[in-house]
């Protein structure tokens, strides 16, 4: 078997036109699978059970300790029409636990299996490749506990928002997109532990440090410029938004251009619309759904915009646009950037905005050199 991810051509530092965001293309989410059918003869030796739901249960057992081969016989009572995709989407359901649903999806690389029957009871043969090792996830897991026990330790009141930032903030600032391809650069072992991942070890690393904060998220596979990519939507106040974290790396913090977006901005900063969320695989529902927002409602509405952050939330001070800690002559060089280029993030405008009028001008950049220079020591912002 050739792996998916081998035949996905690296990714490469893509720099759209002068006027538009400069972001990185990322190697992603395309599963090698394979479906056959065999005449079943013993002595395989097969877990026999009732239901779907009880065959998921195993299956999601199996799943994450990685088990290579899985052999499954179900009843012909439990009137299973795709045994395949029925069981795997009831192995793969959303429980909110951190290191099931979209999390284990993203581990799976691809499979092998063969379906049939044993006196009319339809069973299914399954060969499974991950991209990572059982020894990984819990090591990921082990580092995602640390880093949400901290957080939530000083922040004890802290709301959705305050909880996404902060891992977003994490991953952006901590992990290096991988150039390398290594099979860890796909998990979140690469992300968490080596600090090294694409966009699947990041959405699987925020995923899981969302969830262990009791924070609703999901996993979009789509199409990101063109090649295969992977993103996110959490929930803050019953709305979705979505999140890049892989493409917002590229900036370690100074600027997000694709933090907490909505269908109609989520790429507000392109010359064009750049992810589109993938409809599905009609043949493998189960590893690959339907992850436009159409097939996302009613049970996790995504907002047609950006999400207004409260007062006081931003993780950003004014003059501070390179979000080094510090307001000096590189800040006015960013500025004076923005005014170039004439592109900005929601968090440049936060930064950049110094005279607080709503939007960023000559005059903004002019403050700014006042405020370098001491001739005033604040600026006017609401």
């Amino acid at each position: 078997m050739s792996l998916s991810k081998k035949m996905i051509a690296a990714a490469s530092a893509l720099v759209m036109a002068f006027s538009a965001v400069p972001f990185t293309v990322s190697a992603s989410y395309a599963p090698d699978i394979t479906v056959t059918e065999h005449t079943v003869s013993e002595p395989i030796s097969y877990k026999y059970f009732n239901t779907v739901d009880e065959a998921g249960e195993y299956l999601r057992g199996e799943l994450k300790l990685h088990k290579a081969e899985i052999h499954i016989r179900l009843s012909r009572d439990a009137d299973s029409k795709d045994i395949l995709n029925d069981i795997l989407s009831s192995a793969l359901a959303e429980t909110g636990e951190p290191t099931e649903g979209d999390f284990m999806r993203l581990v799976i690389e691809g499979y092998k299996v063969s379906t049939g029957k044993i006196n009319y009871d339809p069973c299914i043969d399954m060969i499974l490749y991950y991209n990572s090792t059982y020894e990984q996830d819990i090591a990921a897991k082990e580092v995602s506990d640390r880093l949400v026990g901290e957080f939530m330790a000083s922040h004890p009141d802290a709301d959705n928002y305050d909880k996404i930032s902060y891992v977003y903030k994490y991953l952006t600032e901590n992990v290096v997109y991988s150039t390398d391809l290594t099979d860890e650069s796909y998990t979140s072992y690469g992300a968490l532990v080596n600090h090294d991942a694409v966009c699947q070890g990041f959405v699987q690393a925020m995923y899981m440090m969302l969830k262990s904060m009791d924070v609703n998220c999901r996993a979009v596979i789509g199409k990101g410029n063109g090649n295969d990519h992977v993103w996110l939507i959490a929930e803050i106040d019953g709305k979705y938004y979505y999140l890049d974290p892989t493409w917002d790396s590229a900036y370690k913090g100074m600027t997000y251009y694709f933090f907490l977006k909505g269908t109609k901005d989520f790429d507000e900063n392109a010359n064009e619309q750049l992810h589109f969320a993938g409809s599905g695989d009609e043949r493998n529902t189960a590893l690959v759904p339907d992850c436009t927002p159409e097939a996302f409602l009613p049970e996790y509405p995504i907002s047609e915009y950006k999400y207004k952050i409260p007062a006081g939330k931003s993780p950003r001070k004014a003059g501070d646009i390179n979000n080094d800690g510090s307001i000096d002559v590189f800040d006015l060089i960013a500025v004076k950037k923005i005014l170039i280029q004439g592109y900005l993030s929601e968090s440049d405008l936060i930064s950049a905005d110094t005279d607080g009028n709503g939007k960023v001008s000559i005059n903004d950049a002019v403050l700014l050199q006042k405020y370098i220079h001491g001739s005033i020591s604040s600026f006017n912002t609401k």
